[in-house]
């Protein structure tokens, strides 16, 4: 799926967009794997494998969405707590974050990345797993 910003937006009389400004590429529409809650006026947000977080200032008028599987809610930047496992696709004005959306994923861990080391029993010859 994919997701775009758009702007300039003109409405039929039932109120659905019948176009917009097609040149709009002030906004740059990202995605990434959990949430570090809001400190000192920003929020972390991971890359794309749930790693590595950067950190994003806040536009005053910010826009926070949280999606639950079912319903779609309105939020707000104070409510965005440590997760590692939500997805988030969010909106940047620059360096500036103006959206956030986070789909909410059971539990808080971001997946464990591992490594099956075989070790070969020297008693039975047989491969064991750790």
């Amino acid at each position: 799926m994919r997701s775009q910003v758009l702007s300039g937006l003109t409405y039929n009389k039932d109120g659905f967009v019948t176009d917009y400004d097609k040149n709009f590429t002030d906004w740059n529409v990202k995605t990434g794997i959990g949430t570090e809650g809001e400190d000192d006026e920003v929020i972390g947000i991971g890359d794309a494998a749930g790693k590595n977080y950067a950190t994003y200032a806040y536009d005053e008028d910010v826009v926070v969405a949280r999606f639950d599987g079912d319903d779609l809610t309105k939020s707000t930047i104070g409510r965005i707590k440590d997760d590692g496992n939500d997805k988030v696709t969010y909106v940047l004005d620059g360096k500036v974050l103006v959206g956030v959306c986070i789909t909410e994923v059971k539990g808080t861990d971001a997946p464990v990345a591992y490594t099956v080391k075989c070790k070969q029993c020297h008693q039975c010859g047989v491969h064991h797993h750790r």
